[in-house]
């Protein structure tokens, strides 16, 4: 599997940057919000086990880089879920954490382009950060060069 080249992928990093700058104090709460909203789109779409296993496949590759970061899923009960993930960010100075909370967002967003396609991985983000974050641009035009056409 070939993962998408990251020019596919900068919108999602101007949403992480609102996020953080709407709450630079509290990445932990910052963190929770985008992944519970991403959360809730994805599991309608590939299940909780699929979530969970793409979570779960993220949190390995980071280990290296972060090895405090030993996260399970809670709960499968939304508001709950992550609050593991929050806590851990929190235990961190800010620009780790901040850090640390890029790098696992970024890392499961390229991995889910991987599988189902950059232009219905922004899609979904749009549904689930769209609200949250409603200054972000509004539509990312999918990569000219992907011969599919995905939207």
């Amino acid at each position: 599997m070939t993962l998408p080249r990251p020019d596919e992928f900068t919108h999602h990093h101007k949403w992480l940057q609102r996020a953080f700058e709407r709450q630079p104090d509290e990445i932990g709460a910052a963190t929770l919000q985008l992944w519970e909203h991403l959360a809730r789109e994805l599991i309608s779409i590939i299940g909780e086990a699929g979530f969970e296993s793409l979570y779960s496949r993220c949190v390995y590759l980071l280990k290296e880089d972060y090895p405090w970061l030993q996260l399970r899923l809670s709960s499968s009960q939304a508001g709950t879920r992550f609050d593991e993930l929050r806590s851990q960010l929190d235990q961190q100075e800010l620009a780790l954490a901040e850090r640390a909370s890029r790098m696992l967002l970024d890392t499961f967003i390229r991995l889910l382009g991987g599988l189902i396609g950059a232009g219905l991985t922004q899609n979904i983000l749009q549904v689930a950060w769209g609200s949250i974050l409603p200054d972000a641009e509004s539509k990312v035009e999918p990569d000219s060069d992907d011969p599919r056409g995905d939207p």
